[in-house]
């Protein structure tokens, strides 16, 4: 009777710690791991709650030329003009990859609050007329319907919201402007509804703060179309070749405006390191993996500690088996009938897994100390218990078979999610192919009308609209108060000054023709000697004419001399001008066509001096110095290469000198800004 107690009692043993040691950490790791790549799979559908806003802001103040900010400028904002751009990545209407919104805003001092407020709102995208409606950049302010508070405002509510949990007490609509000048932190995240918002600005960017985060921000900004970029080579490139921000596309046609904000950034951007440095903002070499290959660490980190801690009970529990067998067979014919197939399923699982386990082992135990303790304090299973009951083995068949049910069960689920997804991508595709198909063929069903039939529908119905609206108009007071204006002025002012006219002529008619007299033999004398001092005074006028070509020839010969001597022309050129005009006109000819460009100031000056001397300082070269402020009567900006203290409207190099005859400017100077 004892020994039958204990024989039950180590069967339940057993059982006991066999269920509680190998299946439950097993079905506890598999389920664990299948959520986790289930996680991982549907991970990507919900990544995109993320809004990136990139800034670029430039500053005139009134009577100033442009300027870029710095954090060397007063964070404020001030009266004068502001020019951005803002690309939108992942824009809140989900329904563009990005969006470019653009313009130019005009501030004026606001007496009553003592700060500026918004007066003049103007796109940088010239308008067109499409019909009745019209095709600008996003918005239009001289359009009610398109203007900024109602088509422009709404893609930068984020950061007026951000603007408002900030600081309250502002304007119920705060201008978004103060977020992007006042505040100078390259980058700033916040959270507001759900979603996660990044902004950088731009202009706020330094050498010293160009990690390769805030080069794909400008790679964002200038080219939202293609991979963030990291090579600022590439990015460099990218600029210079575009006149206007083309890249970040736009409705309408880019403006005068437009053009030259675009000229200012490629200044600006020009200031950046052209060599990659590969470093952080604090100077540290980014070594940072993408994120798809940690994620594949991380699984198969969790995986390698699941199989461990699987195989660190199961050699003692395979002997447990194995003992259970031995004891068994003399005690029980009927088990040593029905369990050896199951035995030699455990068996090569054995001797296959108990490599593998010597092998983790000893990198488990440094992973993990705590389990050597916990091996310590289990170390009495290792003694084999006497015997395990037929019924318990039975049972313990019964749930590994459950345990492979289940399994089977986890995977024709996770196969049949795997479809649905696939459906649905596919039933996405097909309604964007039957909307572009639909859109196609709505565009398609509107017939063609041709110029004939538009001007003869409106030969033959002109008239009854003109008399429609006429009559219309009629009945209207101010029209009537219009229409005898206008007759009153009429026959007031008009009618009366061409009666007056007509009446005068009239009068003369009629006086020449009632007290004609007969020509005297006198006035025959007279008219003879009138014409001979015409024809003498013509002929003093060709002597004149001439003496004066003359002259003027060989001041053109000594200009050319000068001009040949100091080797200032091509020669051959200079031949094949025309020597016969005025020397006026013939050293306008030279310095546009035969003048060699960008020779140094004392040389254009001493030329100076010799066409002065021959003209007799009639015609002289217009010379500006380095540094000398631009006019615009006298000077031709061709291109910009130097920023001086934020401005752009200083001479920096002379190309080529301008014309002036009797101090009228014939050409104007050619400059370097």
């Amino acid at each position: 009777m004892v020994e039958s107690i204990h024989f039950n009692t180590g069967e339940s043993i057993i059982a006991n710690i066999f269920r509680k040691k190998l299946i439950l950490p097993a079905v506890s790791y598999m389920i664990a791991a299948a959520l986790l790549w289930a996680g991982l799979g549907f991970a990507p559908i919900y990544a995109n709650a993320e809004v990136k806003y990139y800034a670029f802001v430039m500053h005139k103040p009134i009577g100033d030329s442009w300027q870029f900010l710095s954090e060397s400028t007063t964070p404020k904002l001030g009266a004068g003009s502001y020019r951005f751009q803002i690309v939108i990545d992942s824009p809140p209407d989900h329904l563009s990859k990005w969006l470019a919104v653009r313009g130019e805003f005009l501030f004026i001092n606001d007496g009553k609050q003592g700060g500026v407020k918004v007066s003049v709102r103007k796109t940088l995208d010239s308008s067109q007329k499409a019909g009745s409606r019209i095709s600008s950049s996003l918005w239009n302010d001289s359009d009610r319907n398109n203007n900024w508070e109602k088509a422009g405002q709404k893609w930068v509510q984020p950061l007026i919201d951000k603007m408002k949990l900030e600081k309250p007490t502002g304007s119920p609509v705060p201008n978004f402007m103060r977020f992007l000048v006042i505040k100078q932190a390259a980058k700033e995240t916040w959270e507001l509804g759900g979603k996660k918002y990044h902004l950088y600005r731009l202009h706020y960017l330094t050498k010293n703060l160009l990690s390769d985060e805030h080069k794909k921000a400008l790679s964002r900004f200038i080219d939202p179309g293609n991979n963030p970029e990291t090579d600022i080579s590439q990015l460099k490139q990218w600029v210079e070749n575009q006149d206007a921000f083309t890249l970040a596309k736009y409705l309408g046609k880019p403006d005068n405006n437009h053009k030259e904000f675009y000229q200012h950034f490629k200044i600006w951007f020009k200031q950046l390191p052209s060599k990659d440095r590969g470093t952080t903002g604090d100077g540290n070499v980014q070594t940072l993996l993408p994120d798809w290959i940690i994620l594949f660490f991380g699984v198969l980190f969790i995986v390698i500690v699941a199989i461990i801690g699987i195989m660190v009970g199961l050699p003692n529990k395979l002997r447990r088996l194995w003992h259970f067998r031995q004891k068994n067979d003399d005690a029980d014919a009927l088990s040593s009938k029905k369990e050896p197939s199951l035995l030699k399923r455990f068996l090569p699982l054995y001797k296959r897994l108990l490599p593998l386990y010597k092998r983790l082992l000893p990198l488990y135990k440094r992973l993990f100390p705590f389990i050597q303790k916990r091996e310590a304090a289990t170390t009495f299973l290792s003694k084999p218990f006497s015997y395990v009951s037929i019924t318990e083995f039975e049972q313990l068949k019964k749930e590994l078979e459950r345990l492979r049910g289940n399994l089977l069960q986890s995977q024709k689920n996770l196969e049949f999610l795997h479809k649905k997804l696939i459906a649905l991508e596919k039933k996405r595709n097909t309604v964007a192919a039957n909307r572009n198909n639909n859109d196609d063929n709505q565009q398609s069903s509107y017939a063609p009308i041709r110029a004939d039939d538009f001007q003869q529908t409106l030969a033959s119905h002109f008239s009854d609209l003109l008399h429609q609206h006429l009559t219309e108009l009629s009945q209207h007071p101010d029209f009537k108060r219009i229409i005898k204006t206008q007759i009153d002025s009429f026959f007031n002012v008009r009618f009366k000054k061409e009666l007056n006219q007509q009446l005068q002529v009239y009068a003369e008619n009629y006086w020449n023709q009632l007290v004609r007299k007969p020509q005297s033999k006198e006035i025959a004398t007279q008219t003879r000697l009138d014409k001979e001092s015409a024809q003498i005074a013509s002929t003093n006028n060709a002597s004149t004419s001439q003496k004066a070509e003359s002259a003027d020839s060989k001041v053109i010969e000594k200009l050319k001399s000068v001009f040949l001597s100091i080797k200032s022309v091509d020669e051959d050129a200079l031949n094949l001008l025309n020597a016969t005009v005025e020397p006026c006109t013939f050293v306008t000819n030279v310095v546009a066509n035969c003048l060699k460009p960008n020779q140094p100031i004392t040389h254009y000056q001493s030329l100076d001096s010799a066409i002065k001397e021959l003209t007799g300082s009639k015609v002289s070269l217009i010379i500006s110095n380095v540094g000398d402020d631009i006019r615009q009567e006298e000077h031709n900006v061709v291109s910009q290469q130097t920023v001086t203290k934020g401005n752009l409207n200083i001479v920096a190099s002379l190309i080529r000198p301008g014309v002036k005859c009797d101090n009228v400017i014939r050409r104007k100077a050619e400059v370097v800004t």
